[in-house]
């Protein structure tokens, strides 16, 4: 097994994160912005609880060492990363929640720069009223995550 944490993203979830950014309103101010998308190979942990994904800004020396699959050099503003193990189990709706989740940490400030923002709450009122059909969405995908690392 290999020692790094991270590997890139499969095309079909890049296409998701893309289609997604391009669907919804709230996500217009991302339209422009270069976001690299890694899948996470190892289990993380935060308040006791897996981290199914999580959006970064880019730092000035990420900005500058990324090269795309294709051997491209390219300037990233933020970074969004998904535990592999889990997104490979979920179904495609538990995946668009789980990406809008981080999509929604990714703001623009009111200089046009850039920010991860925090949560609202536990959660963003938008992502709320996007999830009213299905509100345990989370208890169900945290079950999954929890049963496959249970099982290593």
């Amino acid at each position: 097994m290999s020692d790094n944490r991270f590997e890139n993203a499969p095309i079909q979830v890049v296409e998701q994160v893309n289609n997604i950014i391009s669907k919804y309103s709230e996500f217009k101010h991302l339209l422009d912005a270069n976001i690299i998308i890694l899948m996470d190979l190892k289990k993380r942990v935060s308040g006791g609880k897996i981290v199914l994904g999580r959006a970064k800004k880019a730092n000035d020396i990420e900005k500058c060492i990324y090269t795309d699959p294709d051997g491209v050099t390219q300037s990233i503003d933020f970074i969004l990363s998904f535990d592999k193990n889990v997104f490979d189990v979920i179904d495609e709706n538990d995946r668009e929640r789980v990406i809008r989740h981080e999509l929604s940490h990714c703001s623009v400030n009111e200089k046009g720069n850039f920010i991860v923002v925090p949560h609202e709450i536990t959660d963003f009122y938008s992502e709320i009223e996007f999830n009213r059909t299905d509100p345990q969405w989370l208890d169900r995908v945290s079950t999954i995550a929890d049963s496959i690392y249970d099982e290593q």
